[in-house]
């Protein structure tokens, strides 16, 4: 009696798991359906870190940029407001995803510094994560240039060289 089932089975043309018709048997559709799941985590996942890659990178930049109209600008009469200015420009506009953003400047007597510090929140990652945030932290210095001396040490560099000649 077994026997008959099994040869029976086999001239119908079906194969393990599949039924008649080219349709899949149900543990096909829950192991499918099991790694959706995870396939669907690893997708945002990878999103949210090119985001968090992307905000990064916008940080360093801004960081960069405020830096050095800082080490620029800083002794001019106006320097300051215009780098505040800026400052405010460069924290507003540009990201993706950053969140509870600061962008902070402030300056010594002979170097300016620019930091940055935010996070990126990734949603279903607070197991992995701790909090479920990523944070962005990204700092630089530059010294505060003084053109008017720059432009003495050239002219008597090239007064120098005609004396030379």
């Amino acid at each position: 009696m077994k026997g008959e089932k099994l040869s029976s089975r086999k001239k119908s043309g079906e194969k393990n798991g599949e039924k008649k018709g080219g349709r899949l048997g149900a543990s096909f559709t829950v192991e499918a359906s099991l790694l959706m799941g995870i396939i669907l985590f690893v997708l945002v996942s990878l999103i949210y870190e090119g985001f968090y890659l992307h905000d990064s990178a916008a940080a360093q930049a801004a960081v960069c940029e405020l830096a050095a109209a800082a080490s620029n600008h800083w002794p001019e009469k106006d320097g300051e407001a215009a780098l505040m200015r800026l400052r405010g420009d460069l924290e507003k506009n540009g990201w993706t995803a950053a969140e509870a953003r600061s962008l902070s400047l402030s300056a010594g007597r002979d170097a300016v510094s620019a930091s940055f510090t935010g996070s990126v929140r990734v949603p279903g990652a607070a197991p992995f994560l701790g909090e479920g945030d990523l944070s962005i932290t990204k700092s630089r210095s530059r010294s505060i240039l003084k053109p008017a001396d720059l432009i003495r040490r050239g002219r008597g560099i090239k007064a120098l060289l005609r004396i030379g000649e």
